[in-house]
């Protein structure tokens, strides 16, 4: 719709994370015959995503400028809301930066050339525009976001408001976005993957478990080479290791390990294993050697591994036809290994396939490969094939009865594959004593199979064992803890801690034997003072809402009265406060996936929904709601397939190609074969082109007969 004045519908475009790079494209323009006094406004709305409420929120400290050429010409103030204005004369070319500290740099153009003068007769309507920075990651490659994201222009089109985005522009960068918003994705796991594990490493680092803290350190390290903070606390934990006095052993052990894991090629625990032994004794030339040949052959396998991604995506493009998508891919192959034959020979074989135009040879080639993948019983190629050629003729009933017969085989083979590649897999983890790991798997298979009796019976055997480590480890921590404050005359923190682990194994005389030492020790003190203000800290904490803290107290208060109820009941309430506490992150992200869910974000919702489901996976509702939410994605997919190619279709039958409107119309009704609209479409473009043929004849026919007419027989005839 065009806008004449303030009443006109506003313009709007949103600028997300996959517009991240498009190529330069400033060229000098000519100005109209005479001036015009009009201005088009420019709205920004500088946003970030917030992971914790899951939507984008204005982001705050943002800095906005604007550049004629190299020239600064405003730095517009952001608002608190995150919104900013700019204002752009006529037959101008504007670059706005967005930008903030530690954040990427984004650059949008707006040129207000080439507005017809009738058009500068009245008023613009305001441009929106939503602008989304994310933080900037280690190690990854910003440089094509030097250039421009996107390119507003006048677009004189009835269907447009005066200003769009250059969609020609956008299309030419789409392999860049998308892999910069790949990378971007993986940086930020490892991000993640790092801070999981420093948090880990941290709480047995508190626990002075200075081992398992120096291992999960490494594990971060290996995550992220250049941070400090682990190395430090690496270092920090050998300090502590050293104190108890078994350095050359474990030196020696983690050096056997890594040689192990080394000769067997994991490289990557052998560099982890490695790094911990030169962390033990830092002058050691051995490890750090060792080090450098991990990192060799890791990226001797980084670089195997890049050739043979791209080859598979290529493959993937090549059996799904799409040859010029296959060409660029096996090129890039072909680059990083040149002397590499099959590379080159799927390029000839892509330009060949893109060099057929006859319809039938396309068709019986599809039958003829589909025929072939049929008979060795490959159902997913042969379908695949079977597909391409009932899309070249839609008509033809023997392609479809074929795919039928490959979706019948693929639902049978599918289901018993999955089945055994899951108990496979949990099999593994049950042998490598991961119980929690071998228990999600094999409720997959189960849920998967639900008749079968074994993996439920595995299950069980999961639930016993993990039962029974917490178990050991809780009753060896009481204990230690016990110990520990039993040295430093804390009779009554030692005698909580030793009743603690007598609830958990009461046929141990241990702790009950300590626990009358620490009674006769209690004895000699004054038990009512040490009760009452055991019983004031603990309501404090209480009141603070620390029930963690409070609960501790009020069990050292019950120690020292064991007859008392009072402290025995704060307790009870500490527990349910606590596990109420633990149940409000699953609560909420169910909250924040049910509002993306009312709201038709099938993606987002689904996400959430995973998140919970990983913190509670015996619960049903999150993996009910993850199925609902792959079936609407499923059919938002075929719907929107089916409508880029009608807008297609309609695109060439406006410009009178009959034949290439046909074409895409028959691809239209394979995608949804019950709609009339592209069979009606296809039945106009066959009698256009007869009408064009018919015409063509009697014009023909009428210049004979003139010449005719004339005596100019030669070329009348």
């Amino acid at each position: 719709m065009k806008g004449t004045g303030p009443g006109s519908v506003l313009a709007r475009f949103i600028i997300f994370f996959s517009l991240a790079i498009l190529p330069g494209f400033l060229h000098a323009q000519a100005p109209p015959p005479e001036a015009v006094d009009w201005h088009l406004t420019f709205v920004g709305h500088v946003t970030e995503f917030d992971e914790v409420k899951g939507k984008d929120v204005a982001l705050v400290g943002a800095v906005v400028n604007v550049y004629a050429g190299s020239t600064l010409v405003a730095s517009p103030t952001i608002s608190s809301n995150g919104k900013f204005k700019v204002d752009t004369p006529p037959n101008s070319d504007y670059i706005l930066t967005i930008t903030k500290s530690g954040y990427i740099t984004k650059k949008i153009e707006i040129n207000t050339y080439n507005v017809p003068q009738v058009r500068t007769e009245g008023a613009f309507g305001e441009y929106d525009v939503e602008i989304e920075l994310f933080k900037m990651y280690p190690g990854l490659d910003y440089s094509c976001l030097d250039q421009p994201i996107a390119r507003i222009v006048y677009n004189p089109a009835p269907d447009v408001d005066d200003f769009d985005y250059d969609k020609v522009y956008l299309a030419k960068v789409q392999a860049c976005i998308d892999n910069l918003k790949r990378l971007a994705d993986e940086a930020k796991k490892r991000q993640k993957l790092y801070d999981d594990a420093i948090a880990r490493a941290d709480k047995a680092f508190s626990a002075k478990d200075w081992e398992g803290a120096k291992a999960t350190y490494n594990e971060a390290l290996g995550i992220i080479a250049t941070e400090q903070y682990p190395k430090d606390q690496i270092a920090k934990c050998d300090d502590e290791l050293n104190k108890q006095g078994a350095d050359k052993k474990k030196y020696d052990d983690a050096i056997a390990a890594a040689d192990a894991l080394f000769k067997s090629g994991d490289f990557t625990g052998a560099k982890t294993k490695y790094q911990e032994a030169s962390g033990m004794k830092p002058a050691e030339q051995y490890p750090k050697d060792q080090i450098a040949k991990c990192d060799v052959e890791l990226g001797k396998l980084a670089d195997k591994k890049k050739y043979d991604d791209l080859i598979s995506q290529a493959d993937a493009k090549f059996a799904a036809t799409d040859f010029t998508g296959a060409k660029g891919i096996y090129q890039q192959a072909s680059v990083m290994r040149s002397t590499e034959q099959y590379p080159k020979d799927q390029i000839a074989k892509c330009d060949a396939e893109i060099n057929k135009s006859v319809i039938d040879k396309k068709y019986n080639d599809a039958i003829a490969a589909a025929d072939a993948l049929f008979k060795s019983s490959d159902w997913t190629g042969a379908k695949t094939k079977y597909t391409e050629a009932s899309g070249i003729k839609p008509a033809e009933q023997y392609p479809k009865d074929q795919i039928a017969l490959c979706d019948a085989n693929i639902a049978k083979a599918g289901a018993d594959k999955k089945y055994n590649d899951l108990i496979a897999q949990a099999d593994a983890k049950f042998k490598a004593s991961d119980w929690a790991g071998a228990k999600t798997i094999y409720q997959q298979a189960s849920d998967l199979k639900n008749t079968e009796q074994y993996p439920k019976d595995q299950m069980k055997l999961c639930d016993a064992a993990l039962a029974k480590v917490d178990l050991d480890k809780k009753y060896n921590d009481a204990i230690a803890a016990a110990d520990a404050l039993f040295k430093t005359s804390d009779w009554a923190g030692a005698k909580a801690k030793y009743l603690e682990a007598s609830g958990l194994k009461t046929a141990e005389q241990y702790p009950k034997d300590q626990i009358k030492l620490c009674d006769a020790n209690l004895a000699k003190e004054g038990l009512d003072k040490k009760y009452n203000d055991l019983i004031a800290q603990a309501d404090t904490k209480f009141k603070a809402s620390d029930w963690a803290g409070a609960k501790t107290i009020y069990q050292q208060a019950s120690a020292v009265k064991s007859d008392v109820q009072y402290p025995k009941d704060q307790i009870a309430i500490c527990d349910k406060n606590i596990q109420a506490a633990k149940d409000k992150p699953y609560n909420d992200l169910i909250a924040q996936a049910d509002d993306k869910f009312k709201a038709n974000d099938w993606a987002g919702a689904k996400t959430l929904y995973t998140q919970a489901s990983a913190m509670k996976a015996t619960e049903q509702y999150p993996k009910d709601q993850i199925k609902i939410c792959d079936a609407n994605l499923a059919k938002a997919g075929v719907d929107k397939k089916y409508n880029d190619l009608i807008a297609q279709a309609d695109e060439k039958f406006k410009a009178s190609d009959w034949a290439g409107a046909k074409t895409i119309y028959q691809q239209a009704s394979a995608v949804k074969s019950d709609v009339q609209y592209p069979k009606d479409q296809i039945a106009k473009c066959d009698a256009n082109a007869l009408a064009d043929i018919d015409k063509k004849y009697k014009d023909a026919l009428a210049a004979a007969d003139g010449l005719f007419k004339t005596s100019d027989w030669e070329n009348a005839k």
